[in-house]
């Protein structure tokens, strides 16, 4: 593939066209990253809640 993306990355692609303003946002502990989290509320104004596994504590 020539445009190979991680499924970190593609989140944001992904959640793009949709009207997610307000929403709360589901997502794994892949997704448990503080870009994501900045991207769902400083820019899209929604809310998340998102998996925390013990090794992303520290």
């Amino acid at each position: 593939m020539a445009d190979e993306t991680s499924e970190i990355a593609a989140v944001q692609d992904l959640l793009g066209p949709i009207d997610i303003g307000g929403a709360v946002v589901t997502a794994d502990a892949l997704h448990t990253q503080r870009a994501t989290a900045r991207y769902l509320t400083e820019q899209r104004g929604a809310d998340y809640t998102l998996t925390v596994k013990r090794n992303q504590l520290a």
